[in-house]
């Protein structure tokens, strides 16, 4: 957002990371109710952009107890192939880091 690198001609806009766990805690909600009938949740997220949405769904599920190695299987794809770029790296690091 603070870079705009979002491009307004193509509907790209990043979103912010404290929407992005917003949204990520209202999906979630109870976290352990949504592995009562499944050993793992399935995330596809059609325009990942930079991956906020994958990385708040991981955080949410981390903070909560779940290893999202584990827990978390997602499928993230995006037209840009700068933006796929950027999910690539920042989930890379993201997970190398825990």
């Amino acid at each position: 957002m603070q870079l705009e690198l979002g491009d307004k001609y193509r509907g790209q806009f990043f979103t912010p990371w404290d929407v992005g766990i917003m949204m990520a805690r209202m999906q979630l909600g109870n976290v352990a109710d949504n592995f009562a009938d499944k050993p793992f949740i399935t995330l596809a997220e059609p325009a990942c952009g930079a991956g906020c949405m994958v990385l708040a769904f991981a955080t949410v599920l981390r903070d909560a107890g779940y290893s999202p190695h584990r827990y978390l299987w997602v499928s993230a794809t995006d037209i840009d192939p700068l933006a796929a770029g950027m999910a690539y790296i920042q989930l890379t690091l993201w997970w190398s880091a825990r």
